[in-house]
């Protein structure tokens, strides 16, 4: 579903407007984007909490979730892209021309046998990543330059809406776009003192009732996603039924 101004009002501020009893002189456009890109980070970060072997990415990026830059001799220390939400992986490419995986560690594992400055202070070809701050640092630095071989796997932020978007839709699956019209319209009741409010936070995150009633959003959308791709989860571990083999 677009964000604004369809011929028919099949669009998000349409939809919202229409669940908070509002318009565009109630409701206006840049508080209905601000609450647009509220929401799609609320669900970026629903999809991300049910990972399923696979990890989510806006479909409005136009490139691929990793990035590579320069290795710099003796650089520990790299910064991440600034559309980055997490690091979900490291590899350098050696002299040779081969791509390694680098591993990750912690500053706690570090500690337990050394000083963090001389863990790997040697430079030679780097072996493991710690993220720290707003990138991450190698261990240890590398012991020769060369262009574009550190290569990061990354999560990245959601495209934002804008005030002048039209057509511009949310980048994950259509099925479940009215949810950002449903958070729209909840923080503009809730501000307000509407009392839709209480209806709205239903079908934003509530639960499945008793009866067994489709619950909210934030199930649904967790649901799909965490079984999307199912047959890449790690195998279920089946402990024997020492009893039953005997009966």
């Amino acid at each position: 579903m677009q964000y604004n101004s369809h011929t028919t009002r099949q669009d998000l501020c349409s939809l919202a407007d229409t669940m908070a009893k509002s318009n565009s002189t109630s409701f206006i456009i840049s508080d209905k984007t601000l609450f647009a890109n509220m929401g799609m980070r609320v669900i970026w970060s629903w999809i991300f909490e049910v990972y399923g072997g696979w990890h989510y990415d806006d479909s409005n990026n136009t490139t691929l979730p990793e990035a590579t830059t320069d290795l710099i001799l003796n650089q520990k220390q790299y910064t991440l892209p600034l559309d980055s939400a997490h690091l979900l992986g490291v590899a350098f490419k050696d002299e040779s021309g081969s791509w390694k995986q680098l591993i990750p560690i912690t500053l706690e594992k570090i500690q337990e046998h050394y000083a963090e400055d001389e863990f790997e202070k040697t430079s030679g070809n780097p072996t493991y990543y710690r993220p720290i701050a707003n990138g991450f640092k190698i261990y240890p630095a590398a012991n020769f330059n060369q262009t574009e071989s550190l290569k990061i796997n990354i999560s990245r932020d959601i495209v934002s809406f804008i005030t002048t978007d039209t057509t511009a839709v949310p980048g994950f699956v259509s099925e479940f776009h009215e949810a950002v019209s449903v958070y729209m319209a909840l923080k503009h009741s809730k501000i307000n003192s509407k009392p839709q409010a209480n209806d709205l936070q239903k079908d934003w995150d509530g639960a499945e009732d008793s009866s067994g009633r489709e619950g909210g959003y934030k199930l649904r959308i967790k649901s799909y996603y965490g079984n999307r791709f199912r047959q890449m989860f790690p195998p279920a571990f089946n402990k024997p039924d020492i009893i039953n083999e005997y009966i």
